[in-house]
């Protein structure tokens, strides 16, 4: 089959995801996260007090504790919701998605250190530095790996479907295989559906899909299913709805007693001698 370039903008994780808005908003996000771990240093020693305990000078700052606490709580999760929300774009297959776990834990990494600096960097801290570092580096490389390998299933996908519109013939199949993927979408489940299809050069090929289907509706093995294939690459194919009626049966031809009968009688006709007449047998018997 020749390939079929695509649209960029109709290819999910491609394009340009790191665009003038997305990072000023990152950007944005970054800052907010640093001064959320800045507002909790200060609400940590609001509620820590100061060295020394005087009558001018009271050991503990509840008002400041808590107000700066609220607001170090307020605008982390601000930052993170942000984040989260620039990375994923606009659904799951927009053109500029980004790896959220990673973008997620790089927001959690901004705050601690945000914390960390107001502490002035403590030696302590920077074990759990070290380690929120690592996770996001190695969740950000899990994540980009994750994203270009489903944008290659995509983009093979969505030839496959472009060459089947363009010249793609119809068939009647039969199901296989039906099973669940123990997943809903308003009450409809998800089935891998493998289907059996015959082309016209009367090869038969198999087309396997995950999709949701009707609960009122769902294919079970023995249905028929309407088929669509390319017949310059029969293995390509798309599945479409469920066929009313029965499947029908193949004729299986004469009956084994029958065969062998009719082979008796070439032999006695002489068509036959006996060795071509043994092997022809034991072909029958075996099923050949």
């Amino acid at each position: 089959m020749t390939a079929m370039s695509l649209p960029e903008a109709q290819v999910p994780y491609g394009g340009p995801r790191l665009g003038a808005g997305r990072i000023i908003g990152l950007v944005a996000c970054a800052a907010s996260c640093l001064s959320s771990g800045l507002l909790l240093h200060l609400a940590v020693t609001g509620f820590l007090g100061p060295a020394t305990c005087e009558p001018a000078t009271p050991c503990h700052d509840w008002s400041a504790a808590l107000g700066y606490g609220a607001a170090a709580l307020f605008v982390w999760v601000l930052g993170l919701t942000t984040a989260a929300g620039l990375a994923a774009g606009l659904g799951r297959n927009t053109p500029d998605r980004l790896p959220t776990t990673a973008i997620v834990l790089g927001a959690v990494l901004l705050g601690y250190t945000g914390a960390a600096l107001g502490l002035r960097m403590p030696p302590e801290l920077l074990p759990g530095l070290g380690v929120l570092t690592v996770l996001t580096l190695a969740a950000s490389a899990l994540g980009e790996r994750g994203l270009r390998r489903r944008r290659r299933e995509f983009v093979a996908a969505r030839t496959v479907g472009l060459a089947v519109a363009a010249r793609g013939v119809s068939s009647t199949g039969v199901v296989v295989v039906a099973e669940p993927t123990d997943r809903t979408h308003r009450g409809d489940p998800e089935l891998m559906v493998t289907v059996r299809y015959p082309a016209g050069d009367g090869s038969e090929h198999r087309c396997t899909e995950i999709r949701f289907h009707p609960a009122s509706a769902r294919p079970r093995v023995g249905d028929r299913m309407a088929v669509r294939y390319d017949p310059s690459a029969p293995g390509d194919a798309l599945l479409g709805e469920l066929l009313p009626g029965p499947v029908p049966v193949r004729d299986a031809g004469p009956s084994l007693a029958v065969r062998l009968e009719r082979l008796a009688e070439r032999r006695r006709d002489g068509e036959l001698d006996g060795t071509e007449y043994e092997e022809a047998r034991r072909r029958l018997l075996a099923g050949g």
